[in-house]
């Protein structure tokens, strides 16, 4: 029982993450034009920035920079901290602190690198905390693996259909954060950023309370 509770502790706290995603990259995509967590998207787009124009290229490589620094921090955290839930939770709320700063920036006149630095360096170790975590189809961002799992296990297929719920949540997760990031974008870009923060920070509580030792 008590391994079931920690299960749905950890899907509870990454569903919230995977809205949070959608949101933020959303957010990122209409008015930073790359991504700050999806990062083959950020790739591509770098690509295509070579040829169409600096701007791009500036954006998506201060994300993909940021984001890699991110990601080596977050690994290190990971590897000096005894393993917990707590671990992916302290994470998951630097995460928060730094799309909250990021938010704040976009309030002023920064610089748009300014605002992308911190929220790929977020999302690098955002993912660190989700990689750690290790539960099955919520490594974040995973549309692509979730859907053909959807296909591939199906019945229809010939699978057992496992993990169909958590997979079709993981999917609406994204959509809503994508629907809502672009509907609270249109409002003011700051306010989107700081959703995604508290919604980082929240799937951290979710985590923190029942850690034991």
């Amino acid at each position: 029982m008590t391994a079931i509770r920690s299960e749905m502790r950890w899907i509870a706290a990454l569903l919230i993450v995977t809205v949070a995603m959608g949101m933020l990259d959303a957010v990122s995509l209409l008015h930073f034009h790359t991504f700050t967590g999806y990062m083959t998207g950020t790739v591509i787009l770098l690509g295509v920035g070579v040829v169409r124009g600096q701007f791009v290229t500036l954006t998506s490589l201060s994300a993909l920079g940021a984001f890699l620094i991110g990601g080596l921090l977050g690994g290190r955290w990971v590897r000096r901290k005894h393993p917990s839930q707590r671990l992916v939770g302290q994470l998951l709320g630097a995460a928060a602190l730094l799309v909250c700063f990021a938010a704040a920036l976009s309030g002023t006149e920064a610089n748009l690198l300014a605002v992308v630095a911190p929220l790929g360096l977020a999302m690098g170790l955002q993912t660190s905390g989700t990689r750690f975590a290790g539960v099955a189809d919520m490594t974040m961002p995973a549309a692509t693996m979730i859907l053909h799992g959807l296909a591939h296990d199906s019945p229809l297929a010939g699978g057992a259909g496992q993990r169909m719920p958590r997979r079709i949540g993981v999917l609406l997760g994204l959509i809503v954060g994508a629907a809502a990031g672009a509907g609270f974008a249109q409002w003011h870009v700051w306010f989107a950023l700081a959703v995604v923060g508290l919604l980082l920070a929240g799937a951290g509580v979710v985590l923190r309370p029942w850690e034991s030792g």
